[in-house]
């Protein structure tokens, strides 16, 4: 599940997605409360969400999650990812967006291989799992 409220993002991340792995199919929500309601019905395998959303970001999602599904690994990008962000927050991961979309499809590739050994990847801020 892909929890990112700018249509452009979206776009680019089912893009990038679809050009790594066809097989794997993108859900799509454009906020924290629509991934709890979607979250009730159908657990997805992971979350992916932005950190600036509004109403709800995505440290206030994952304490839900955390509390609710556990087992979800939960991942976060943002564009102005750093260590303050992560205070009191524990997602599977922290990553600073990308800035370019060879840049998204990079991570989302290592992530779809499991490949993120934080020695070789610039963009990741955090690992806690």
């Amino acid at each position: 599940m892909l929890v990112e409220d700018d249509k452009d993002d979206q776009f680019f991340f089912k893009t990038a997605v679809d050009e790594i792995h066809p097989e794997i199919v993108v859900h799509v929500v454009e906020s924290g409360h629509a991934a709890i309601l979607e979250m009730l019905d159908t657990p997805p395998d992971i979350i992916i969400s932005d950190y600036n959303m509004p109403v709800m970001n995505a440290h206030e999602l994952w304490l839900e999650v955390s509390r609710t599904k556990p087992d979800i690994p939960f991942i976060t990008m943002s564009a102005n990812a750093n260590l303050k962000v992560a205070d009191n927050f524990r997602p599977t991961y922290l990553f600073e967006k990308p800035d370019s979309y060879d840049g998204l499809k990079a991570l989302l590739g290592r992530l779809i291989l499991g490949d993120l050994a934080e020695s070789s990847y610039p963009h990741l801020v955090l690992r806690f799992r």
